[in-house]
């Protein structure tokens, strides 16, 4: 049942997101949505990867417990911050600047 929920719950959210900016994507061709999501599916990928083999790798070699979170801390924010950055520069150039519109 709890699967269930929260199945309803992601797919309200895309729904409710996608109504949200629905100018925006209006504004968009067929070719340039479906690079606008495979480039979200890559990045999300991307960052999964090393998010993960960052914690399996450097993190683990690391005695100290809390060095160690501290480290897979830094990990995450770096990803989280570089994955940002390249996907907007890729946005741009695929919307010609209509997106991200909000990330100045």
């Amino acid at each position: 049942m709890l699967k269930f929920m929260l199945f309803a719950l992601k797919i309200a959210i895309l729904i409710f997101i996608i109504h949200k900016n629905k100018t925006i994507l209006k504004q968009l061709t067929l070719p340039q949505l479906t690079g606008v999501g495979s480039s979200y599916i890559f990045t999300v990928f991307i960052a999964f990867i090393f998010i993960y083999y960052g914690r399996n790798w450097i993190v683990d070699e690391v005695k100290s417990r809390y060095f160690g979170y501290i480290i897979f801390l830094f990990i995450i924010c770096v990803t989280i911050y570089l994955c940002k950055f390249i996907l907007g520069k890729v946005l741009i150039k695929i919307t010609n600047g209509v997106l991200p519109s909000s990330w100045k």
